[in-house]
């Protein structure tokens, strides 16, 4: 996937949209065809719902209304073959289809993250006390688990929605969804990144990290720290394999495959290869609220505030 990256010459700005409205999450398709965002009128809170776009044309392939401006809709996600839409509001989960325009399936529940499998077949949901597994044709539940534990949370997925990953304390638990069973619990020891001792505090893992993926292979887990710092660790053994600094950047969005991240700050938005820290390409500086990478590396699509009006506007830069 690297290689992909490196023999593109540049990025190019192929879309740019503006909305009054104010947008809470976005999404695009693994293969950067399709981006979804969701939005709600900030001003009046009598309007919400999920727009949905074809960045080979710019057009508006549907909108779905999703009620009030008092639903939060957050977050939202669509399938690799581009035929549903899922999104999470505070009290039920919703499957669309962008075909028919039309929901197809509603849970009565609620998720802080959602995960579509790879073959568009499985959804996962999950909060901090509990996951569960959905099947998107029929709609049936296929699996669900519970923390282990008041104290320990729930904060990410596998890429495949296979794995939830809990945090307790300074450790770390992988465990298999559908089977429910723990696969592993690593303890994470912290070294000062300037004199290579180790740390007795473990502050740093007391609370949620920023962000936090398991590469497709399952053998690495990345974790980004409050500082911005990227560390790789062993997914077996739990050690530090190496980590990287980035001053005066933040960190925006990594692949799903973990090979690529996205930083902006005062030297523009950077796309880097995750396993080297090595810089990949530069697009111009910009005020970012948030931001999205497709699978496929070749997209990105961010959101920025449109200043004293109101509303945001949104980006999108497609690799040549």
């Amino acid at each position: 996937m690297i290689g992909n990256l490196q023999r593109f010459k540049k990025f190019t700005l192929s879309h740019t949209w503006d909305t009054t409205w104010y947008i809470e999450t976005m999404a695009l398709s693994p293969d950067g065809t399709i981006l979804a965002y969701s939005e709600f009128d900030d001003w009046t809170f009598d309007d919400s719902g999920v727009s949905v776009y074809d960045l080979k044309t710019g057009r508006s392939i549907c909108y779905f209304d999703t009620g009030d401006g008092l639903s939060y809709v957050c977050p939202i996600a669509i399938s690799p073959n581009k035929r549903n839409i899922f999104w999470n509001t505070d009290y039920e989960i919703v499957v669309g289809d962008i075909i028919t325009k039309k929901e197809i399936h509603v849970f009565q529940d609620s998720a802080g993250s959602i995960t579509v499998s790879p073959d568009g077949q499985t959804l996962v949901c999950f909060s901090p006390e509990i996951a569960k597994m959905f099947d998107v044709e029929t709609g049936q539940t296929i699996s669900i688990i519970t923390s282990p534990s008041e104290a320990e949370k729930f904060i990410a997925t596998s890429s495949d929605g296979e794995i939830i990953i809990s945090q307790l304390n300074n450790t770390i638990a992988l465990y298999n969804l559908r089977s429910r069973q723990q696969i592993s619990r690593l303890t994470i020891t912290l070294r000062d990144l300037k004199t290579g001792k180790e740390l007795r505090s473990f502050k740093a893992l007391t609370k949620p990290f920023k962000a936090l993926t398991l590469t497709p292979d399952k053998q690495t887990l990345i974790t980004i720290n409050s500082n911005d710092t990227i560390t790789h660790w062993n997914a077996n053994t739990g050690k530090e394999i190496n980590t990287f600094e980035w001053r005066w950047h933040s960190v925006r969005a990594i692949s799903s495959d973990s090979s690529v991240m996205v930083t902006s700050g005062k030297n523009g938005i950077i796309i880097w290869d995750l396993s080297s820290g090595k810089k990949l390409h530069v697009l111009p500086k910009d005020e970012v609220h948030s931001l999205v990478i497709s699978a496929n590396n070749q997209t990105i699509a961010y959101i920025k505030p449109r200043g004293g009006y109101g509303g945001y506007f949104v980006k999108v830069w497609q690799a040549l």
